[in-house]
């Protein structure tokens, strides 16, 4: 019997994963008391992530066995994983329905515990409703069978499943390792052994062994569930919200170089919007912080003098600080810690939000305030935008309307700008041309404060409350369209618009939403086309596109970061608009940049919505205070970087993520580092809060403990933001060559340590470090994207790019993931097993065939592909007219399956579709496209995504995974 590749590989795979499921996983063992120092490492363990909301356990005085339950480090029962939470949503419009078949843009759902106001609509529900969990837990989604990975995503040596090559195996010892020790030594390299040929005889350039490491969602949930190693009592940080590079830091920076991989954090501050919160008006309404160094109270501090608790010692500088009398309480003997310790959340938890107490509280909290800039230019209208951003708009109105504090604005431009009288008294709104804001020249003071523009009418009338003003915003909001709809103004005033914005918000800050379809060409801030992107396409001189024409935008930029003003872009792609130099507006400013193409524009109202209605913090400072001997030389994200450890975030959000560079002093004797982030802002209902995160790292004077302790999606995070900026002044390839470099270092460093140890690879294979599996997975798909990659078939445009750069330096890896490896699921294919389906396969061409239905999630759009042949039955099934997507017939009697199967299989692709939404968002909310077989629009970014083919100029996975271990041998 004939056999399809894809039906080899789905047997292999489900017979790997049915060992992998029968292997027994160890649980680690808590310690057996909590009386502590902070300096012990045997007195710690990895505490299980905790559910938003829940209480640490009560710190025990003797030995407590782990609860049962799901093995420590991997997702408990039921589906609590930060992509399994669904928003309580009363019903779902499917995707596929015939009358809408791109899908609609979705109502926010009152906010749940542990998340913002915003989320992606729950799984569709269908007339036939799984079965319930036994262990699920409430709001959670249905779970997604074990099948629907089954066939090719959860087999564990391709997808990172592969049993730990350290555990003890009592039915084969590991290929090529004789001797392999049983217990585990801290010093020895744990590692993924890749056998680096074909599993078939099929012809194909790409590596298909099933050693080979692939990452799939599975393994970014497990990821998740880990924590920082700390005692039982205290729950760490978040891996949302603190990834480090490491998990442990080399003792002295000579090790460091040894490895060749930046030491660093990948920091989300408000990925978690919802905290325990911490009032301390109770216990003298101060703020409890050390003298010396300003550094907060935290779970680590130790309280001395004799156990009565009178006197604490800061983690960071070691400063001896007295207990202020109203904060104090004894000290239990037994334990170590306060009396009251349950109390107090600022001590149990690593993450903590505190009221503001009056040293915070000089003026009053800014109110936060929208801006929506919309571009109403001919070019807007054709392309869409502008209908896109107005509907979003009004999608996130009704979400907005009973916040009491929440003040917006709106305003439009072209050749000219126009302003929205919205004043609560008026019957409609106002719309006022002011032609004489184009000739308004704003400069910028000694102070980098934006000089003031003269406004049509007072600042109270434009910019108001979203409660008072809702009916006028609405109708505002739904008019614009319909007044610009026939225009005929090409011109572009961008930057005398840009003025009138800051004018209107700089007695309180807040966030402008702007778009722009066409370069400025009126006004103040004019610029002009400078680059023929054919001409200097894969040119060593490429890289000076990404230079600005002129500062203008940069200092304006630091101006509105200066009045606590942030700026999010929302570019059209028809025309170049010069993204290069405007892109400062949101780099300087903690903003975003979002490109709609014809790709990307069915999901930009989505993403107006998200960016409205998700967790938003004004008036952001962020205060970075480390050990002494942690060196922070860098940063990496958009922000403003005042002074060494202040960063400017005027407004930032549960999707701003940023990065931290470290180095290690010339004498760290310590067993920990410590790291403390302090986020000063003001929330959507004026209330002022510091978020406080506090991470404990350990230190090793050895390699084996650091190398094991790297974490493949925060190191890829780094490099890859390393490389974008080594990419803005120099050639692409430079770029990518010297980041390899640091990989095949690392590689070195860990196989020198493994020969050491007796540890050597077999022949045809090769072996990764197991911390390290997935990064040259993720460095190869990040080589192929846009911001550093050649092109292909077409010249890259430079807004195209410095978009791309942009999602690198400011989005979460987490989110990433998708834009770098396209996963590929086989939705139906004639040989394969309905009831197996969907299930994941290679992002390769030749895994995709005519007959077939897949799922390809590129990042930008989730592509629902339709193969010329396919069966009009599945087309039909997913709310798709057959002669759109398959021109050619199929053939009769092909489809054998019955009614039930299909509308099970419906059920489980759109949770899968609803999955991978909540996976992309915080990039950008891509929505579900039917895409036929030659369709122009997907298919070239589908291409480019494919990692497993070698395409014009860019590097297949296997073909990076063989080049990068030449180099290692070499050098050995």
């Amino acid at each position: 019997m004939m056999y399809s590749a894809g039906a080899m590989y789905a047997e292999m795979y489900r017979n790997q994963t049915a060992a992998a499921a029968a292997k027994p996983r160890e649980e680690p063992v808590p310690p057996p008391n909590l009386h502590h120092t902070f300096e012990d490492p045997n007195q710690f363990y990895t505490a299980p992530a905790l559910g938003y909301g829940q209480q640490p356990p009560v710190p025990p005085t003797s030995h407590q066995p782990q609860q049962q339950g799901a093995p420590a480090g991997y997702p408990p029962m039921g589906g609590s994983g930060p992509y399994s939470q669904q928003p309580a949503q009363p019903s779902y419009v499917s995707p596929y329905s015939q009358a809408n078949p791109y899908g609609d843009v979705y109502a926010a759902s009152p906010p749940q515990q542990g998340y913002s106001s915003y989320a992606p609509p729950p799984p569709p529900q269908h007339q036939q409703q799984p079965q319930p969990q036994p262990q699920q837990q409430y709001n959670a989604p249905p779970q997604l069978p074990q099948q629907q990975y089954g066939n090719y995503a959860q087999p564990p040596a391709a997808y990172g499943h592969q049993p730990p090559m350290h555990q003890p195996q009592q039915q084969q010892q590991p290929y090529g390792m004789p001797g392999y020790p049983q217990q585990l030594n801290p010093d020895f390299i744990r590692v993924t052994q890749v056998q680096l040929r074909k599993s078939s005889t099929k012809p194909g350039a790409f590596f298909d062994h099933p050693s080979v490491p692939r990452l799939m969602p599975q393994d970014i949930e497990e990821d998740l569930q880990q924590r920082m190693p700390a005692p039982v009592h205290i729950t760490p940080t978040s891996r949302l919200c603190i990834r480090p590079t490491m998990g442990t830091f080399p003792q002295t920076q000579q090790l460091a170089d040894s490895l060749g991989l930046p030491l660093g954090i990948n920091f989300r501050p408000f990925a978690e919007p919802r905290l325990n919160e911490v009032d301390l008006s109770d216990k003298g309404n101060a703020m409890i912080r050390c003298k010396a160094c300003g550094a907060y109270i935290n779970p680590f501090t130790t309280f001395t003098e004799a156990n009565d608790g009178s006197r604490w010692q800061c983690i960071l500088c070691k400063h001896i600080n007295v207990t202020p009398r109203a904060y104090f309480s004894h000290v239990d003997p037994q334990t170590g810690q306060l009396e009251d310790i349950m109390s107090r959340p600022e001590l149990l938890n690593c993450s903590v939000d505190f009221y503001a107490t009056p040293e915070f509280l000089k003026r009053p909290p800014r109110r936060p305030v929208f801006l929506l800039m919309l571009d109403c230019s001919f070019s807007a209208v054709a392309s869409g935008l502008l209908e896109a951003m107005c509907r979003g708009a009004l999608a996130a109105l009704d979400s907005m309307k009973n916040d009491d504090a929440l003040y917006m604005a709106i305003m439009g431009y072209d050749s000219t700008v126009y302003f929205f009288n919205l004043r609560s008294s008026l019957r409609a709104p106002r719309m006022m041309a002011s032609p004489d804001t184009v000739k308004d020249i704003a400069n910028v003071n000694d102070d980098f404060k934006l000089e003031k523009v003269e406004l049509p009418c007072p600042t109270g009338d434009l910019v108001v409350s979203v409660k008072e003003s809702y009916q006028l915003l609405r109708m505002a909001l739904e008019s614009i369209p319909k007044v610009f709809a026939s225009t005929k103004e090409v011109g572009c005033a961008f930057g005398p618009s840009l003025a009138a914005a800051v004018t209107m918000l700089d007695a309180n800050g807040g966030k402008i939403l702007a778009s722009i379809t066409s370069i400025p060409s009126e006004g103040d801030g004019k610029l002009k086309h400078r680059f023929d992107p054919a001409k200097l396409s894969n040119q060593p001189k490429e890289y000076t596109m990404c230079a600005a024409a002129n500062d203008w935008y940069k200092q304006r930029a630091l101006a509105c970061s200066n009045s606590a003003i942030s700026v999010d872009l929302f570019v059209g792609a028809n025309k170049d608009v010069d993204l290069t130099t405007i892109a400062p507006l949101a780099r300087f400013t903690s903003g975003s940049i979002h490109r709609a193409t014809a790709v990307t524009m069915s999901g930009m109202a989505d993403q107006v919505q998200r960016s409205l209605l998700r967790f938003t913090a004004f008036d952001c400072t962020l205060r970075v205070r480390t050990s002494k001997g942690l060196i922070v030389p860098n940063f990496y994200g958009h922000c403003h970087v005042r002074v060494p450890d202040l960063l400017v975030l005027p407004i930032a959000d549960e999707d701003s993520s940023y990065s931290i560079e470290f180095k290690m002093g010339p004498n760290y004797a310590a067993k920990f580092a410590y790291v403390q982030f302090a986020v000063v802002y003001t929330t959507r209902s004026r209330e002022r809060r510091i978020r406080v995160h506090t991470v404990q790292i350990p230190v090793s004077a050895t390699i084996g403990p650091v190398i094991n302790s790297i974490n493949s999606l925060g190191m890829s995070c780094f490099l890859s933001k390393m490389c974008v900026d080594m990419a803005v002044n120099g050639p692409f390839p430079q770029a990518q060559e010297k980041i390899t470099e640091k990989l095949t270092t690392a590689w070195k460093a860990a196989l020198k340590q493994m020969e050491s140890q007796g540890v050597r690879p077999g022949a045809g294979e090769l072996l990764i470090p197991e911390s390290m599996r997935f990064i040259p997975q993720l460095l190869c798909g990040f080589f192929r994207c846009a911001a550093t990659g050649l092109a292909t078939v077409r010249p890259l445009p430079p807004d195209e790019r410095v978009a791309s750069m942009s999602s690198v330096m400011s989005c979460p890896i987490e989110a990433m993931v998708p834009w770098y490896v396209t996963w590929t699921y086989v939705v139906y294919a004639p040989e394969e097993d309905v009831n197996q389906l969907p299930a994941s396969i290679f992002s390769s061409e030749q895994c995709v065939h005519r007959e077939g239905v897949y799922l390809i999630n590129v990042g930008a759009v989730i592509v629902l592909w339709f193969g010329k042949h396919a069966h009009p039955t599945i087309c039909e099934l997913f709310g798709v007219n057959p002669g759109d997507v398959t021109p050619e017939k199929a053939k009769e009697g092909q489809l054998s399956v019955s009614p039930e199967q299909l509308e099970a299989l419906r059920q489980r692709v759109d949770n899968l579709i609803w999955t991978h939404r909540q996976i992309n968002r915080s990039v950008f909310t891509a929505v579900m496209e039917p895409c036929a077989q030659g369709n122009a629009t997907y298919e070239p970014m589908m291409k480019r995504g494919m990692v497993e083919d070698n395409t014009r100029n860019l590097i297949a996975y296997g073909s990076y995974l063989r080049k990068v271990w030449d180099a290692v041998s070499v050098g050995k």
